[in-house]
This record gives structure tokens, sequence and C-alpha cells, in this order.
């Protein structure tokens, strides 16, 4: 296991999230308040409305791709966003893979317009152990899709 020194090290700065300035339609034809996530190249979305509910600790927010064609849209369901244990954090998993965090303060501040954007981080997949309590080198996923093989 890391000591959180070694995994605030270990997490790397992969895009930002922002509070949409342009509308966006969803599948219903409705427009909803959104905020932006930028994450390594693709374009997501989480509603404002299930960011509040989220932080509050009573629903999981729903992460969309966001897609331009003839304005945005927000085009379908690709991951879930969720406070973490220590509520400090929003931790979003995405169903392509992949885990990130975002902090609850300075969402806050974003929410609020205090701020521009927040960073998102990138959150280090946990290393497998041997029978020995070493690292194997190989992460889950890959053992798990050498297992199904």
């Amino acid at each position: 296991m890391y000591s959180r020194n070694e995994a605030m090290n270990m997490m790397k700065r992969v895009g930002y999230l922002e509070k949409c300035r342009e509308p966006a339609q969803d599948l219903q034809g409705k427009y909803p308040d959104i905020l932006e996530l930028h994450i390594n190249g693709m374009r997501l979305a989480i509603r404002t409305a299930d960011v509040r509910g989220a932080l509050a600790g009573r629903i999981f927010a729903r992460v969309e791709r966001l897609e331009r064609n003839w304005g945005l849209k927000l085009t379908g369901i690709t991951g879930l966003a969720r406070l973490s244990a220590s509520r400090k954090a929003l931790n979003i998993e995405l169903n392509e893979g992949g885990a990130f965090t975002v902090s609850v303060e300075m969402l806050k501040s974003v929410l609020v317009r205090n701020e521009r954007f927040v960073s998102i981080a990138e959150i280090p997949p946990l290393p497998v152990l041997d029978g020995t309590g070493r690292s194997s080198g190989i992460s889950v996923q890959q053992r798990l899709s050498a297992g199904s093989a």
C-alpha cells in the first residue's frame, strides 16, 4: 500500500474541470447546467444538480460524453462520480477504464464561480502483490484479461 505522500506524488494532472459557458442539450431535449471535464483529450460533462447531490453524499453523479454537433450535445453516460470516503474529493470512474479525482474544496469554488477551473488528477492503479508481498509488475486489469483469454 502507498503512504499518503507517495500517492500524492504519483498523481499527475491529466485535465481540468470548468463551468460550461454554452448550453448543452441532453437526449430528452432539455438544457441542464453542466460542468465540463477535459481529461486526456476527452470532452465530458457532469450535470450540476448531480454534482450537488454527490457532494451531499446522496447519489452518484453521471458522467456523460459531450460532443459538438450544431451545438453541444450530451450523448450518453460514460462513467460515474462519487464522493470519496474522506469527503475531501470527488472520484470519477469511467466505463472505458481510468479513475480520476477532483478536490471538493476547489470544485465548490467553481460551482459558486470564485474559480474558473480546477485540475483533475489521475488516481494511480494499485499494484498487484504476488504471494511474497512484492509487486508483480502487472496490473489487476492485465491479470483479469489474461485469465479470461
